[in-house]
């Protein structure tokens, strides 16, 4: 009895690990089901339709003179896609927002394949009116479609996954639910996911909102999300004098056998102090070859042109 009792146990402990996955793989298939609560898309419509600004119909964010001083974002996500060409020929974004009353009207884009995702219906009817209308501009191709941020079998795969002053207006569970479900997930989605909103001292805490609609400021380096992100760029804008940041996220970096630990930031800051201090010792090599290579004559004449350039 107790033979047959041990190997009924050893049984359910062998079958165990098998349990946990399939409990773990349900629980994400579960999560990934998910999507927008129905009040909170009702909420958006009355917000883009006016109730956020009149003259920039996906809320303040979108404002062209958000990007200025000119042309600051547009000009520093440009040059990002130059530096990143041979990894970079597609992009989604996501919310794509009111295209013929927002910002990226003004960009020249580059040549490549642009997929812009938006929640409302309306907005993407909007959208297509305007591609029709006004043609792809400098992009290879150009569509936009009906999609849920929080529902990622609605994102189509690209090569960088572009939000902008979306998460904002998110709750903080459903900012996570988007970078467990879409962003982090493995192997990885998109090969870059870059960020954009406000980031104020005041908003780096996290703290919530009660709605979605409302607004908050993020810091995604921080708790409750603590992204290994690189601060890639940041600009206060004329119009309101609210900064903004650009953080650009590795997701691949998350699919080894450990999460990145290291502040991206911080590694940064270090390099380029360690290339400031590289090229003073370079300079200060450099004066000196030349100093020891100057005739006497030539070392007393300079000092004394040195001596008489100095204040009283």
């Amino acid at each position: 009895m107790a033979a047959r009792q041990m190997a009924v146990l050893a049984a359910a402990l062998c079958a165990l690990p098998a349990l946990v996955s399939a409990l773990s793989v349900q629980g994400r298939a579960g999560a990934a089901q998910a999507q927008t609560p129905p009040d909170a898309q009702e909420r958006f419509e009355e917000l883009s339709s006016g109730g956020w600004d009149n003259s920039s119909l996906s809320g303040p964010g979108s404002r062209p003179e958000l990007c200025k001083p000119y042309p600051a974002l547009a000009d520093f996500f440009l040059r990002w896609i130059g530096n990143h060409r041979d990894e970079v020929q597609s992009m989604v974004e996501v919310s794509a927002g009111h295209w013929p009353t927002g910002w990226q009207r003004f960009v020249e884009w580059p040549d490549i394949d642009y997929t812009g995702v938006d929640l409302l219906d309306d907005v993407v009817a909007a959208d297509k009116k305007y591609l029709a209308e006004h043609g792809k501009g400098g992009l290879r191709s150009m569509a936009f479609q009906q999609g849920d941020m929080l529902l990622d079998a609605s994102l189509p795969r690209a090569d960088l996954l572009f939000t902008k002053d979306t998460l904002i207006h998110f709750p903080n569970k459903y900012i996570q639910q988007f970078l467990n479900n879409t962003v982090l997930q493995c192997p990885p989605k998109y090969k870059y996911v870059m960020f954009v909103h406000d980031s104020r001292p005041r908003d780096q805490a996290n703290n919530d909102i009660n709605r979605f609609g409302e607004f908050h400021g993020l810091q995604l380096k921080n708790p409750p999300f603590n992204l290994k992100v690189s601060t890639r760029f940041k600009w206060t804008a004329s119009l309101d004098g609210k900064t903004r940041v650009v953080q650009v996220l590795r997701p691949e970096k998350y699919c080894g056998d450990t999460p990145p630990t290291v502040d991206l930031d911080a590694l940064e800051a270090h390099e380029r102090e360690r290339e400031r201090r590289r090229k003073v010792r370079a300079r200060k090599a450099h004066e000196a070859e030349l100093n020891a290579e100057m005739p006497a004559s030539a070392t007393d004449e300079a000092e004394e042109t040195a001596k008489a350039s100095e204040p009283y």
